[in-house]
């Protein structure tokens, strides 16, 4: 199974989500076992190597406290590397 690497994600990024470290970091339990086992599900950005996954589209239920995430990653055979977060409102899901 994957692993999860932290490549480009800043402290800033995460703490301007504003939800905590502690619950970010329970919501990205849920997160890894999906991003890990199953990183093809996730749409990829065209022309680029990145996909991006939409928190809301899978957990966004569970964790009614954390906004709606996009993480921007790309994987190989034996990591998910993530690159960038931002939180925002619902975003627009028509990614080129």
């Amino acid at each position: 199974m994957r692993s999860i690497r932290w490549e480009h994600v800043t402290l800033e990024q995460i703490e301007a989500i504003g939800c905590g470290f502690e619950r970010f970091d329970d919501m990205m339990l849920f997160v890894e076992e999906m991003l890990c086992a199953h990183p093809h599900f996730f749409h990829v950005i065209e022309k680029t190597k990145l996909s991006v996954c939409f928190t809301n589209d899978f957990c966004g239920e569970s964790f009614p406290d954390i906004p709606a995430l996009r993480m921007f990653f790309y994987y190989d055979q034996d990591c998910v590397y993530m690159v960038a977060i931002d939180a925002g409102p619902e975003y627009d899901k028509e990614i080129s």
